[in-house]
C-alpha cells in the first residue's frame, strides 16, 4: 500500500505542475528543469521514508513472528508412582526422575512454566521402612505417606538442585479445592511460585487425607492443578505407549489411539486397573484427560 500511495502521489504532482503553470519558452524550460529537479529531490525523498517505513515493518512483523512462534506455555506434567518407582524394590527410578527433570529445566529455560505432579510418597516410605507390599490399614498407610514423602521431595529437590532450579512441595486434600478461599490461595501459591522460577511439585496430601476427601488418584488432582494454573498441557505419564482401543497387555491385537477429537464418543476398554502401587489405571486418565479438555488443556497420553 505505501509503494502504490506514493505513485499516486506523484502522479497528482507532475499533473498539478503540467496544468496549473503556464510560462514563456525560455521560462517554461527553466523552470520545467527546476520543477523535475525538485520532484527527483522530493520522489527521492519520498522513496528513502518508504524503505524506512518498510524496513520498520518488516521488523515489527519479524518480531511479532518470533512472539508467536515462541509462546510461552503453562505445562503440566503428571508422573504415577508405577512411572518412578520399581515395582518390585520400591526404589526410585531414577533414570526416568533425571531425564524428567532434565526436560523440565530445558523448557523452563525456553522460558515456559512447568508444574509436575509425583505420586510415590507412599511406594517410597515402604522401601524405607522395608515392607514388602501397600498396607490396607489406613493409619499406616497415612505413616508410609508422611515417610516417603520427605524422601521423595528430596530427590526432585536434589535432582533440580544440579541446575541451580529451585522446587516448591504442594500437597493439597480435596477441601483446599472445595473451599473457594482455599482454592485461591493454592491457585496463588501457584502462580507465585512459577513467577520466581521454582518448580511446583505437586501431590495429594495423603497424611490428612481419608476416603472421603480424597482426590482418588493423581490423574484427578493433575487435571484439576491444570484447570488451577490455566495450563496448555497435561502429559499423563504412564507405563504404556499410548492409549489404545483395548488393553495391550491382554490383547496383541491392541490399536493405539492416536488423536481424540471428541473424548465423549470415545469407546475404548478401559477396565484395566493400575498398578499394585497407583491408585489409577486408563480409567482415570480419561477421566483426567475429560476433565482438563473441558477447561480448554490438551492432554497427552504417553509413556514415562
Amino acid at each position: 500500500m505505501g509503494l502504490s500511495k506514493l505513485r499516486s502521489q506523484t502522479r497528482i504532482h507532475n499533473g498539478f505542475n503540467l496544468e496549473s503553470h503556464i510560462l514563456p519558452p525560455d521560462a517554461e524550460n527553466a523552470e520545467q528543469q527546476r520543477n523535475s529537479s525538485s520532484l527527483v529531490e522530493d520522489t527521492d525523498d519520498e522513496l528513502e521514508a518508504f524503505r524506512r517505513r518498510e524496513k520498520t515493518a518488516t521488523r515489527k512483523a519479524q518480531k511479532a513472528t518470533t512472539m508467536k512462534g515462541h509462546k510461552k506455555l503453562t505445562i503440566v506434567i503428571k508422573l504415577g508412582s508405577s512411572s518412578i518407582v520399581d515395582p518390585d524394590t520400591f526404589t526410585p527410578i531414577l533414570p526416568i526422575i533425571t531425564l524428567i527433570v532434565a526436560t523440565a529445566v530445558s523448557l523452563k529455560n525456553d522460558g515456559h512454566r512447568v508444574i509436575i505432579v509425583s505420586s510415590g510418597a507412599i511406594a517410597v516410605g515402604l522401601q524405607r521402612m522395608k515392607l514388602d507390599k501397600k498396607p490396607k490399614n489406613l493409619a499406616l498407610t497415612q505413616a508410609l505417606a508422611a515417610i516417603g514423602q520427605g524422601k521423595l521431595i528430596g530427590i526432585w529437590d536434589q535432582m533440580f538442585q544440579h541446575y541451580n532450579v529451585p522446587t516448591a512441595q504442594i500437597l493439597l486434600t480435596r477441601n483446599d479445592i472445595a473451599d473457594r478461599s482455599q482454592y485461591l490461595n493454592a491457585q496463588n501459591t501457584l502462580a507465585e511460585c512459577l513467577h520466581y522460577g521454582a518448580i511446583p511439585i505437586v501431590n495429594e496430601n495423603d497424611t490428612l487425607s481419608v476416603s472421603e476427601i480424597r482426590f482418588g488418584d493423581n490423574d484427578t488432582l493433575s487435571a484439576i492443578t491444570a484447570a488451577m494454573v490455566h495450563a496448555d498441557y497435561l502429559f499423563l505419564m504412564t507405563d504404556v505407549d499410548a492409549l489404545y482401543d483395548s488393553n495391550p497387555r491382554t490383547n496383541p491385537h491392541a490399536v493405539p489411539v492416536e488423536v481424540v477429537d471428541d473424548i465423549d464418543a470415545l469407546a475404548v476398554d478401559v477396565s484395566s486397573r493400575g498398578s499394585a502401587l497407583g491408585t489409577g489405571g486408563m480409567a482415570t486418565k480419561i477421566t483426567a484427560a475429560r476433565l482438563a479438555t473441558s477447561a480448554g488443556t490438551t492432554c497427552i497420553i504417553t509413556k514415562s
